[in-house]
């Protein structure tokens, strides 16, 4: 039997890779061997970006080459222990280990005796300060700065030229990985040490690093960040070369064949672009991304098998379109849990037009029922959303059986029923549920699509003149709105039932284009009106009513339907007007 499931591990073998990095491996690999040395390179790039798996590839392609010596430090591996200062300690008793010389004891005894004081003095250098820098400034103990630095790295240097000479070596790579998993001011003491100790003739160093981590740390320690003088300085005197880790550019369509291979999917080889857009308009482009993508969906297809979620009577849907559609339902879960969350607790009625809703990056940022999403994406600049409306149109297209741009009803239901048994693997807990009246939620609900249908068949509406019902994610409240127009500016009247009051108000994109318009037809019909000043929209609360205790379901039901209909004829006819 073979094993299920994805492992989060580098590249180990030159023969898997498939992200598209050998071009860029044999390219670096081939610039270490013959650039001068001492010199830096750092792998730039977000976590799971592939950092250590190009380092893999470049540590490979020396393995056999008899002029290179390859150094692996892994900080990942010291970084959950608080080793404070001895950490810089680690990493050059580490290069001692690894050279193997007759002088490495000798060596190591001096790096651990006046060690922790060198490194000390080695942040008074930096002009760091600190607890330990203050001890050591308040004792008698007089150091020589610059003697302590220059001792230590003589010897290194002298070790390393030795090493050299010996196995007739050109050079000596070391690689240093995870850099980044380390406390930011914790990573930029380890670069000021080795800066200072290791900056040596005949070696190369290649880094894994995240420049934001490194940014970090430069303002803890110095006040600073990288794209100001100082910190920009110091990062560009350790590093001689920063290569970005290309993902724009890999090899989405063969990693995610593998990927959709390996985990035994069926897939139609046209559909592997809606797989790759799909991926790209949720989760990203990062490898570990979406090896934790492809776990969950493989834990939900193996539950699905077991369910017997995949059969069908349509012999439209194939295995491969629901196993599509579940996925492109996992990302959605996984990147926009909002939005995931509002389709799966059934706050509208899921149909082509909430869909063409969802698409419209207008509707997404002006759209008073999907205020929520920008909030709880916590979208400062609409580049959220911007991904939203691109998924979106997206996730429409992957639920396509018949690719004609619409989606019928078996389509619907499709994604209804894959969409409630995807539930398995969402962090939403049952205790968020339980903290609303899901009772009081259906009731609700209830309420309103009746009374939208009463007043659209009372009034004869068109369909661009229809009453609506909207109900917020996670609460009982159920809300009877329409859009309007008065000089060319849009609003929303909304009758709003709540367990404890219902009220009428009045949502403008802007009060001013409206506020004569209101005084003239609307205000004094509602001599109690409140207007309100809201962080994102204004609001005019025409009129309140609070219930009072005890008031039976059915009582509430009927007040709410009178507050409507005793002013509805007013205002429709107002507005008819202009």
């Amino acid at each position: 039997m073979s094993n299920l499931g994805l492992r989060d591990i580098p590249l180990e073998k030159i023969e898997d890779e498939a992200l598209g990095l050998n071009s860029y491996a044999e390219s670096l690999s081939e610039f270490i061997k013959r650039c001068d040395t001492p010199l830096t390179v750092a792998l730039q790039g977000d976590w799971g970006s592939g950092k250590t798996s190009m380092m893999n590839l470049i540590r490979l392609k020396f393995d056999e080459d008899p002029k290179i010596l390859t150094i692996w430090f892994n900080t990942w591996q010291y970084s959950q222990f608080d080793f404070g200062d001895d950490l810089p300690l680690m990493l050059m008793g580490n290069f001692i280990n690894a050279l193997g010389d007759e002088d490495k004891e000798s060596l190591s005894k001096s790096l651990w005796s006046f060690g922790r004081k060198t490194i000390k003095v080695a942040a008074m250098a930096a002009g760091v300060k600190g607890d330990a820098v203050d001890e050591l400034l308040s004792s008698n103990v007089y150091i020589d700065p610059g003697s302590q630095i220059k001792s230590l790295k003589d010897k290194f240097t002298h070790m390393v030229s030795k090493k050299l000479q010996k196995e007739n070596k050109d050079r000596i790579v070391v690689f240093i990985d995870d850099l980044d998993r380390l406390i930011p001011i914790k990573a930029v003491e380890l670069l000021e040490v080795f800066k200072l100790f290791l900056d040596i003739p005949g070696c190369v160093y290649v880094l894994a690093c995240d420049y934001k981590v490194v940014s970090q740390g430069l303002k803890a320690k110095f006040g600073v960040g990288s794209g100001e003088l100082k910190g920009k300085s110091f990062f560009d005197k350790i590093i001689q070369l920063p290569f970005n880790m290309p993902i724009g550019r890999y090899d989405a369509t063969k990693y995610i064949e593998k990927l959709l291979q390996k985990v035994e999917f069926h897939y139609e080889p046209k559909d592997l672009d809606k797989y790759e857009k799909i991926i790209s308009s949720s989760i990203g482009f990062n490898p570990r991304s979406i090896k934790r993508l492809f776990n969950s969906m493989l834990l939900q297809k193996l539950v699905a098998q077991k369910e017997k979620i995949f059969e069908s009577e349509d012999d439209r849907l194939k295995t491969s379109q629901k196993e599509r559609v579940l996925f492109g339902i996992i990302c959605l879960q996984m990147a926009y849990e909002p939005v995931y969350n509002y389709l799966l607790k059934r706050e509208v009625e899921i149909n082509q037009e909430l869909f063409d809703n969802l698409k419209d990056i207008d509707k997404l940022k002006n759209d008073i029922k999907f205020s929520f999403i920008k909030q709880e994406l916590n979208d400062t600049d609409d580049t959220a959303l911007n991904r939203l409306s691109d998924f979106m149109q997206n996730l429409f297209d992957t639920l396509q059986l018949d690719d004609d741009d619409t989606l019928d009803e078996k389509e619907l239901d499709n994604f209804q029923r894959l969409l409630n048994f995807s539930k398995i693997t969402s962090t939403v807990s049952s205790e968020t549920e339980d903290k609303y009246s899901l009772k009081e939620r259906k009731l609700n609900r209830e309420l309103g699509e009746r009374l939208v249908k009463l007043i659209n068949s009372k009034y004869e509406l068109k369909r661009k003149e229809r009453f609506f019902t909207h109900q917020w994610n996670k609460m009982e409240d159920i809300c009877i709105y329409r859009e309007f127009t008065i000089n060319e500016e849009k609003f929303e009247l909304q009758y709003l039932f709540q367990k404890n009051y219902m009220k009428i108000g009045i949502h403008p994109e802007s009060w001013e284009d409206i506020q004569e318009w209101f005084n003239d037809n609307i205000a004094k019909e509602f001599p109690n009106q409140k207007k309100y000043d809201g962080k994102t929209e204004p609001s005019v609360e025409l009129q309140r009513e609070d219930f009072i205790k005890n008031l039976t379901r059915d009582a509430k039901e009927i007040k709410f339907e009178k507050l409507i209909f005793n002013n509805l004829d007013k205002i429709l006819n107002k507005l008819q007007s202009n």
